[in-house]
């Protein structure tokens, strides 16, 4: 056997689970219009009273960011649209349902709920965690492929990684708001997965059993 050959390659995966701390609301405001002028102020005004709502729910700055603003000309009509795109930060999760109703009553027929996401703050420590695992797997299953062929376990000549999030991500998408007043929204947070994937390349000493 080569030294080219004395070697065995494997794959390690690594799991935690962990329990979403934010939501964020993807939400805009529509208006139409035989007017540019027009329709971009019916726009800005529904999305000035939804930001007003929300701040009196208790948003703060930090919680509300835009996500886009346009104004186009329907392509078979005269008449234009204008949308202002927001992206509202909720803590805890759990309360997502109950901003809901309240952008819904505060945009009326101009809102649009575009998204719904989960998703946590700080995860560094669980991806941290996922990774150790990751690696304590591939390690395992070369120890077992070296038993089994009675060669000895060596140094790792290379190791490569990817780490994913899987779970709790979005609820809904591109969603009328209904014009009667809004009940809270049912939502079910669920758990988030951070996933670890190594690629391990373990050298293979003399042979001999481990």
């Amino acid at each position: 056997m080569t030294n080219e050959t004395r070697r065995i390659s494997v794959e390690g995966t690594g799991r935690v689970r962990l329990r979403p701390d934010l939501a964020r609301l993807r939400l805009g405001c529509f208006a139409e219009h035989d007017r540019a002028a027009l329709a971009f102020d019916a726009c800005s005004s529904a999305t000035a009273a939804v930001i007003a709502a929300l701040r009196e729910a208790g948003a703060g700055d930090d919680d509300l960011s835009s996500s886009g603003i346009s104004l186009s000309r329907r392509h078979d009509s005269n008449r234009y649209v204008a949308l202002n795109g927001l992206v509202v930060t909720v803590r805890p999760p759990e309360r997502a349902g109950e901003v809901l109703a309240v952008v819904v009553d505060a945009g009326g027929d101009a809102l649009t709920i575009n998204n719904v996401e989960f998703d946590v703050a700080d995860d560094s420590d669980e991806r941290s965690q996922a990774r150790q695992e990751a690696v304590r797997d591939a390690r395992r299953t070369a120890e077992q492929l070296a038993s089994a062929a009675g060669v000895r376990l060596g140094r790792i000549l290379s190791l490569e990684e990817s780490v994913g999030r899987h779970g709790g991500g979005q609820l809904m998408r591109s969603l009328r708001a209904a014009p009667a007043a809004a009940a809270p929204a049912p939502v079910e947070v669920g758990d988030q997965e951070v996933a670890a994937s190594v690629s391990v390349v373990f050298e293979i000493g003399d042979e001999g059993a481990t």
